[in-house]
């Protein structure tokens, strides 16, 4: 499994479940791919998940405290290494993301749905996307 937070600044649009709901369906919806809302067991909010076959890509938005906790640890593990454009303050104000869990694939089989997952997540404006796994942004 990899994740890859889409850190939401001041900039980016208004946005929760419904928006990511139907922007999936939009992008996804007619390419085989079967879309559902899940809350899972014991979680706060509701995902998105992207399932092609059994190859799943959950993606989940999130607001709170935590996410604002993660924020800031992030922007201290990264600090000299922002993204362009991007300043430490807004990025300790980030309260929102976007979390995208994305299912192994040892075959290398939905690297191309991975690609345009993250693009999508790219294309908020606001939104910087960070590399969980690797601790960098995802650039």
């Amino acid at each position: 499994m990899w994740s890859v937070y889409a850190l939401l600044t001041d900039e980016a649009p208004p946005i929760d479940t419904a928006w990511l709901m139907q922007e999936c369906t939009d992008v996804f919806g007619l390419r085989g791919c079967t879309i559902r809302q899940y809350l899972l067991p014991f979680t706060r909010w509701p995902s998105v998940d992207l399932r092609w076959g059994d190859w799943l890509a959950r993606l989940t938005y999130e607001k709170s405290e935590a996410v604002l906790a993660d924020a800031r640890t992030i922007r201290e593990l990264v600090r000299d290494e922002l993204p362009d454009g991007a300043s430490a303050a807004a990025i300790g104000r980030c309260d929102r993301r976007i979390r995208v869990v994305f299912g192994d694939d040892p075959g290398r089989d939905y690297t191309n749905h991975m690609i345009e997952i993250l693009g999508l997540l790219e294309d908020i404006p606001g939104a910087l996307l960070f590399d969980a796994e690797r601790k960098a942004w995802w650039v």
